[in-house]
């Protein structure tokens, strides 16, 4: 799972790159949230949106 996570990470990098936004968002690598039945997990500030069992794409 840890890899998916890597990857997770990877795709928004790029996505935002892409799409110029550098200025606009900021990501941040945690560590686990001890949800391991979760999966990758993508949580969005200031909402607090929490997005599970989030895949890579490849």
């Amino acid at each position: 799972m840890k890899k998916d996570s890597v990857q997770v990470l990877a795709n928004f990098m790029e996505e935002i790159k892409d799409r110029e936004l550098e200025d606009e968002v900021m990501l941040s690598n945690t560590g686990c949230f001890a949800n391991c039945e979760e999966g990758a997990i993508v949580l969005v500030y200031p909402v607090g949106v929490w997005y599970g069992k989030v895949m890579p794409c490849f």
